[in-house]
């Protein structure tokens, strides 16, 4: 064989048995917002080991909850040749009356953004979300400083439905966050 090789590229629900690779991708976004030109992207100013380990055991028991019931949590990774990538979280409410909606998050590497996997990402998540009946939308928040990713999101379907002036100051920068939408009941009737 001669030419470079094709990266085995997979998305699969991910399990206890990533959470270690898991908690180290998040610990790489949160030393790279912020820094060396990268926009802030991220809340926390520094990674916090003991609140890590805390939402890591917090979270597993959560992949087991069915969907529709309060604390459920799905958490898709993107894997490149066997080494975790990329993650998208859909986690649900924490009471019965707000089970049709979810609330999405995502994390890339540095290494694998800009390559369309960010949106391949979103579509499998979407698709998966839609077949989910009792989910009607999709939430998600996303600072206003990060362009790259307000595009990504809109380019998928979302739409902006809101926005918190300085929801956050990180490294003495005010960041307003901007909460965007997906409506799956109108995806759903589309794909009819």
């Amino acid at each position: 064989h001669t030419g470079p090789m094709t990266p085995d590229i997979a998305i699969r629900f991910m399990t206890s048995a990533d959470m270690d690779a898991n908690m180290a991708l998040h610990r790489t976004m949160v030393e790279e917002s912020g820094h060396n030109g990268a926009p802030i992207f991220t809340p926390m100013e520094a990674w916090d080991e003991e609140r890590a380990n805390r939402n890591r055991d917090n979270f597993t028991p959560k992949f087991s909850i069915p969907i529709g019931s309060p604390g459920w949590c799905r958490i898709f990774g993107l894997f490149i040749d066997g080494a975790l990538c990329g993650e998208l979280s859909l986690r649900g409410g924490e009471l019965p009356t707000d089970q049709h909606r979810t609330i999405l998050g995502i994390s890339i590497a540095k290494s694998s953004r800009g390559q369309g996997l960010g949106r391949r990402m979103m579509d499998h998540a979407i698709a998966w979300a839609v077949q989910e009946t009792t989910l009607d939308w999709v939430d998600l928040y996303v600072f206003d400083n990060n362009t790259k990713a307000q595009q990504l999101y809109r380019q998928a379907g979302f739409v902006e439905v809101g926005r918190t002036a300085d929801r956050f100051r990180v490294f003495n920068t005010q960041i307003d966050d901007i909460h965007m939408v997906l409506d799956l009941q109108t995806l759903r009737n589309t794909q009819r």
